[in-house]
C-alpha cells in the first residue's frame, strides 16, 4: 500500500528537514509540504502547497489527498 504524507510548516527549518528526511527514507510515495509562504528551497520530492494551517483547510488537503501521515 502505497504512504502518502503531508509535512505541516514546510517554509520552516524542521519542517523542511522532516520533508527531505521523508524522501531520502524512500519510504513514501507522495509527500505534500503546507505552508502560508514558499520554502527558501524546492525539496525535489515534495508538492507544495500554499495554504493557512487551520483545521478545515488541513481536513480539506488530507481527504483530498489521501494522506496516511501527518507531521506537524
Amino acid at each position: 500500500m502505497p504512504k502518502k504524507a503531508l509535512v505541516t510548516g514546510l517554509a520552516s527549518f524542521w519542517g523542511a528537514k522532516a520533508a527531505q528526511h521523508l524522501v531520502d527514507s524512500g519510504d513514501f510515495d507522495l509527500i505534500v509540504g503546507v505552508d502560508t509562504r514558499a520554502p527558501h528551497e524546492a525539496i525535489d520530492g515534495v508538492d507544495f502547497i500554499v495554504s493557512d494551517q487551520s483545521y478545515s483547510s488541513l481536513a480539506r488537503l488530507v481527504k483530498k489527498s489521501g494522506v496516511d501521515t501527518i507531521i506537524h
